[in-house]
């Protein structure tokens, strides 16, 4: 953190450990925002006037605007707004009774916005002369209330990032605990209304307000009249891939439970409720468990790979699994990607998320950290399609057991690898196409064997590596500490000289046979298998029966009203080589007017700070480390001088245009895996020797 005397100085201050991560936000300290005058007129709907209504199914009344089956775009609520280009609003309104399904399109200026759920939403966008404010359904018809909507100038921004990966769950970052945390979601809507559609019953019914596993009364009781009835829904046919099913039973007149999952080969599980046992399962599941939840509740989950056409179905059977008339009580479905559940998420109308989201930060606790970085890094693909399902790998000479032990994400998830009684090479692969330059990584743990070795098979572009699951060490590749026993291994390659990309993953006893007799018990534990195409590693992308893509993230903000005499610190942690030299950060104007940091070179310790558009000039940093960096730029009468870890470098940026503010800023891990640890921007520009303690590692 900056020197507190100068951090008191600061006009703006991003410190990841202390801007928790909320809303897809990193909010930065200092800044409190200010608006211009209110722009629209009888904004809280208190008369029914100065807003404009198409279409008969909307209407003014109660003090809200009230859509009933409203048709989208054809009918909708307006009203005029002088906004000119260039300029920032803050947009706020309110919703109310939003139909089940259904969504809103809001319209500012030219920009539509989708919501989705009832609430305060605050939105923001650049003006356009003569636009005006709209709000329509999104769905083909809609039945919502709108309330106290608001559009006003941001005069000063609060200077928060707001941040984007891109629409999907393929990041992960190391939590507090330690622990990966990805992002979770349950499939399955109305995952605890078994009476609503897309459930439907086939001889049953369905009973509410039953004692549940978690002392509320929101377990059903499910009845069968006859034998071989049952509840199911045929909605998730878009289910693939790896997939885990969870669902909370217990014992009523019938004794046990039936779980199938109907596809082109079923998969089945049979409970005895009565001893909380596995009766049996059959074949192509992969995984099966029963968990306690006392007072004759038991959570019930089985994995297996999802195909075809598809449909769910939950029977009451007797002790031995043989369907019966009867009644059984259950609770909480969900069903997810991945080899294990995790904890429950509700779901109503639209799936259930929870966990690390698309579109919410990264602040990161890496290698035992106390105090958390912001996370940035370049899109990268996890190329293996199973990161986690080893049993899916081709085999020379082991056995993979699955799901027999805690992970690095803290379920039980991880699996065991050992090689056979004979003397053989033994090890797993997963064959892939040439690349020029890749890297491999995995989660090791001993499990009677110590080492892990990781090296090409076919091709002759990767170094054999080996690495001790003991003392954490390695011998041509990188080893990381992950707690509990736990390292991530890391390998790397490059130019094969022919064939395909075939890196192999197994256990040694000594770190260096390949060809030992094993004796069909010692092996190594593993989890997280990744095959990137570059030169360095990234966070853990999960993949679940195809190759995944995390796309390039980045933290953006505006209007932070800074004046063009300024000094700007950005302080971050970079321990690996760049594979392009595009921006790090970006501060300027706008995006077409920035100086910026970035990489110099496509591998070593090299940055440099340099401007585009208004701003200009080039500076080499001289002292550049692996690890963290501080670099500062100091503003004075349109001359910007740099630090960079306590050291005024030569040479010097310009600002062509002094007049202007700073408005804008970027941060991104384009080309560079990154972490944030500070972001500060001082309103004046700094004196020397304050900049030399300011970036003083």
């Amino acid at each position: 953190m900056a020197e507190p005397t100068l951090f008191d100085e600061a006009s703006l201050a991003l410190i990841a450990s202390g801007g928790a991560g909320k809303d897809g936000k990193v909010y930065s300290v200092k800044p409190v925002p200010v608006y211009g005058p209110e722009l629209v007129t009888n904004g809280d709907f208190a008369t029914d006037s100065d807003w404009s209504i198409y279409g008969p199914n909307i209407a003014i009344s109660g003090g809200k605007a009230n859509f009933t089956n409203a048709v989208t775009n054809t009918e909708f609520l307006q009203q005029a707004i002088t906004a000119p280009t260039g300029v920032q609003y803050r947009i706020q309104f309110e919703v109310s009774n939003l139909a089940a399904g259904d969504s809103i399109k809001v319209r500012f200026p030219f920009q539509d916005t989708t919501i989705n759920s009832n609430g305060l939403h605050t939105l923001y966008g650049d003006g356009a002369t003569a636009d005006f404010l709209r709000i329509t359904p999104n769905s083909s018809t809609g039945t919502f209330s709108i309330d106290n909507v608001s559009v006003k100038k941001v005069l000063s921004g609060d200077g928060d990032f707001t941040f984007s990966r891109g629409s999907n769950l393929a990041a992960t970052r190391v939590g507090a605990d330690g622990l990966i945390e990805k992002g979770r979601e349950n499939l399955l809507t109305q995952s605890n209304n078994f009476s609503a559609t897309p459930w439907a019953s086939s001889g049953t019914t369905e009973t509410s307000g039953q004692s549940g596993y978690d002392g509320s009364s929101d377990a059903w009781l499910l009845s069968a009249a006859n034998a071989g009835d049952f509840i199911y829904r045929n909605d998730i046919t878009s289910f693939s891939g790896l997939t885990t099913i969870s669902v909370y039973a217990k014992k009523g007149t019938a004794d046990g439970i039936r779980l199938r999952f109907n596809q082109t080969t079923d998969v089945n599980l049979y409970i005895n409720l009565a001893a909380g046992a596995i009766i049996g399962a059959f074949a192509p599941g992969i995984a099966y468990a029963i968990e306690d939840a006392l007072n004759g509740w038991y959570r019930i989950q089985m994995s297996f790979i999802a195909s075809g056409t598809q449909d769910f179905r939950i029977y009451p059977t007797n002790a031995t699994g043989t369907s019966i008339a009867g009644t059984i009580y259950i609770q909480d479905a969900q069903a997810e990607i991945g080899l294990a559940a995790t904890d429950y998420i509700e779901s109503g109308a639209t799936t259930g998320k929870a966990g690390l989201l698309e579109d919410e930060p990264r602040l990161d606790y890496s290698g035992g950290a106390t105090c958390p970085s912001l996370l940035l890094e370049p899109q990268r693909s996890n190329l293996w399609a199973h990161s986690e399902y080893f049993n899916a790998w081709s085999k020379q000479s082991v056995t993979i057991d699955t799901n027999v032990i805690l992970s690095p994400e803290g379920l039980t998830n991880a699996s065991k690898l050992t090689p056979t009684a004979t003397n053989a090479f033994h090890a797993m692969y997963y064959a892939t196409t040439t690349l020029t330059s890749y890297v491999v990584s995995v989660y090791a743990k001993a499990a009677g064997y110590n080492y892990l070795r990781m090296y090409d098979q076919f091709a002759s572009g990767m170094t054999a590596a080996s690495f001790d699951l003991i003392n954490g060490t390695s011998v041509g590749g990188d080893i990381e500490a992950m707690g509990n026993g736990w390292y991530r291994c890391t390998a790397y390659g490059s130019n094969p000289s022919a064939g395909t990309n075939i890196p192999t993953i197994g256990a040694s006893p000594d770190g260096t046979q390949v060809v030992f007799t094993g004796d069909g018990i010692s092996g190594i534990y593993i989890y997280g298998a990744q095959f990137e195409s570059a030169s360095y590693p990234t966070s853990y992308i999960p993949t679940y029966g195809s190759s995944v893509t995390r796309s390039l993230e980045f933290a953006d903000g505006v209007t932070i009203d800074t004046t063009a005499n300024h000094t700007m610190l950005y302080d971050f942690d970079g321990t690996t080589g760049r594979e392009t030299s595009s921006a790090l950060f970006n501060i300027g104007y706008d995006s077409s007017n920035t100086y910026f940091i970035k990489g110099s070179s496509s591998s070593g310790v090299e940055f440099q700070v340099a401007g585009n558009g208004l701003f200009s000039g080039l500076v080499y940093l001289t002292n550049e480390v692996s690890g963290r960096n501080k670099i500062a730029v100091q503003w004075i009468d349109g001359t910007g001088y740099v630090y960079s870890n306590g050291v005024k470098q030569s040479g010097t940026l310009s600002n062509s245009s002094s007049a202007n503010n700073i408005n804008y800023y970027k941060a991104e891990g384009r080309g560079y895996s990154h972490e944030l640890n500070q972001f500060l921007i001082f309103n004046t520009a700094l004196t020397d020797s304050e900049c030399i303690k300011l970036t003083t590692l």
